[in-house]
């Protein structure tokens, strides 16, 4: 599953935290598209068909993740 990183505003971080929410978890309904019915699409690279079935994609919030990339 690709991951997106969110990255927010204070003010935004601030609104949101009022309803228990992340900005990630803001957006995490937008990321599963569900069946497709089968809807092909051509990839740039190579100009091939991928069939998409139950696609989704996970947000992850950025203050989540460390700034030394040898800290997991």
């Amino acid at each position: 599953m690709p991951y997106i990183m969110v990255f927010s505003s204070r003010s935004a971080e601030s609104k949101l935290r009022q309803n228990n929410l992340t900005p990630a978890e803001f957006l995490r309904p937008f990321g599963e598209v569900g069946n497709l019915g089968g809807y092909t699409i051509r990839t740039n690279e190579k100009n091939e068909r991928v069939k998409l079935e139950n696609f989704r994609v996970n947000f992850i919030d950025s203050n989540l993740l460390s700034p030394d990339p040898k800290v997991a």
